[in-house]
């Protein structure tokens, strides 16, 4: 029985040893034997290892395996003239020797090799056994399964003769194959390129995921590798395009942030500059403290509020002195706005209340008197009106987020309640009604499909929902309420 050579890498065979010659032949160099693989008609080859060996998926590696695990580069043998060590290069997924994972390691006869779903045995020299070493009850084995195998060929080769014989006496008759059977064996190779087409033609329409999902799939089936560099560059520009992509975008949504921001920022200054020009002074402070709250960067608008502490320190020219009064009645004057400005906080009306502080404050300063009990709740006053607004503001966006339309309106009503100056509540009310429409719309829809069934009870659910969502002015409000009025009156 002659013996075919082995292949040992995709570019080097070694011929196996006759049996003739176990005596004097044995194979010297060390080598790898492949003991598991995903093809397991590759099982059992053995690679030699005379050089550097590079191990991997791309076909460029010393030792190519077909394995979707490996990295395309994955892991490297190499000797110094006395050993063997292993080392990985990066995989993906890793180079195990006997179990361990490793970066590094020397390697001896009868290590186990494992990267991805491959396993090899190292050896040095090899375990070709020489005659002498066979034992005899493997010879007698030897022989028995040679004549096992003699008779079933012999039984096979005759089984076939009569097979001919009793064709060649029959008339012949034509089968079709079915066109579902003639299908099952199109070649896959045929769906490989397919997959590459759509692939390739969903990257030039800049469907990029869509075509991720075909160059994966044309992996899958690519069993002999005829795509593999194609896939490989296509699947990098994907990866490139979808990075600029990204990029792309974050940066096309951080300029409109920053556009958003700066419009509302303008909003405070031309506020500020009307309530400068009507001599507002402290309104024009909080306009500006307002901005900070909606850009706290803003370096303008922190030197705008400097400039008005030092505009409030001048005397105003056109301030017109009143006539001389007593200390009783400056006190009194003092005194009642300042009552009338804790009467209004106790009603959260902030803005009132910091006018009347500051009308008591400008009264103090004209009459040379005491400013420190009414300059101290004024800011008090304003600090508090800050927070408040700012703790109602951090509020809305989660809530609309969430689609809790109706929450974050009642959050916006009490915060302009609070503000009514605070333009981006103006804003994000308008925007909250808008909402509020379209979900009233929505369930009012599925009222009236309810109505038609006839389910009557499911139908005054939508409608009771819409009247908890708008006001009696709203249309669809109007609608729900005569429809829930006329099922109450039967």
């Amino acid at each position: 029985m002659s013996y075919h050579e082995k292949e040992m890498t995709t570019t080097q065979t070694i011929a196996v040893v006759k049996l003739s010659d176990y005596r004097e032949k044995r194979i010297q160099t060390a080598h790898l034997l492949l003991t598991k693989s995903p093809r397991p008609e590759k099982m059992q080859r053995l690679y030699s290892l005379k050089g550097p060996m590079i191990l991997g998926r791309k076909e460029s590696a010393d030792i190519a395996l077909d394995d979707p695990k490996l990295s395309r580069h994955h892991a490297q043998i190499y000797t110094d003239g006395k050993f063997y060590y292993i080392k990985d290069l990066n995989s993906t997924n890793g180079t195990k020797v006997n179990g361990e994972i490793i970066k590094e390691k020397r390697i001896h006869p009868k290590d186990i090799i494992e990267i991805g779903d491959c396993r090899f045995e190292f050896n040095f020299p090899s375990l070709v056994p020489s005659r002498k070493e066979k034992i005899t009850s493997f010879s007698r084995f030897s022989k028995l399964l040679t004549f096992v195998k003699t008779l079933f060929f012999a039984t096979l080769i005759l089984f076939s003769l009569i097979l001919i014989y009793y064709s060649a006496t029959r008339p012949f008759k034509t089968v079709r194959t079915p066109q579902s059977i003639s299908k099952a064996f199109e070649p896959t190779q045929n769906r490989v390129q397919l997959f590459y087409g759509i692939a390739s033609q969903a990257y030039g329409e800049a469907d990029y995921e869509k075509a991720k999902h075909f160059v994966q799939e044309a992996r899958n089936l690519d069993t002999k590798r005829w795509e593999s560099e194609r896939l490989d560059k296509l699947d990098q520009s994907i990866d490139q395009a979808l990075i600029l992509k990204k990029a792309y975008l974050e940066k096309q949504k951080s300029r409109e942030e920053k556009a958003k921001i700066l419009s509302q920022v303008q909003f405070y200054f031309d506020v500020a500059q009307k309530f400068i020009e009507a001599g507002e002074l402290d309104r024009a402070v909080i306009t500006y403290q307002e901005a900070l709250m909606v850009d706290p960067d803003n370096e303008e608008i922190k030197k705008a509020i400097l400039n008005m502490d030092q505009l409030k320190s001048k005397p105003v020219a056109f301030q017109k002195i009143s006539e001389k009064l007593s200390t009783l009645e400056i006190y009194q004057q003092v005194e009642r706005f300042t009552s009338k400005a804790k009467k209004m906080l106790g009603e959260e009306n902030y803005i009132g209340a910091i006018e009347s502080y500051q009308k008591a404050l400008q009264i103090a300063k004209q009459h040379n008197f005491q400013v420190t009990k009414v300059a101290a709740p004024l800011m008090e006053a304003i600090n508090e009106f800050k927070s408040k607004t700012k703790a109602l503001w951090s509020e809305v966006d989660p809530l609309s987020q969430a689609q809790k339309y109706n929450e974050a309106k009642e959050k916006v009503t009490q915060l302009l309640r609070i503000n009514p100056h605070f333009e981006p509540a103006s804003l994000k009310r308008r925007e909250l009604n808008a909402l509020l429409e379209k979900q009233a719309q929505h369930l009012y829809s599925q009222a009236v499909m309810y109505e038609a069934l006839p389910d009557i009870s499911a139908a005054k659910e939508k409608w009771e929902s819409i009247i908890s969502l708008l006001l009696p002015g709203d249309n669809y409000y109007q609608k729900a309420q005569k429809k829930l009025t006329h099922y109450a009156s039967f």
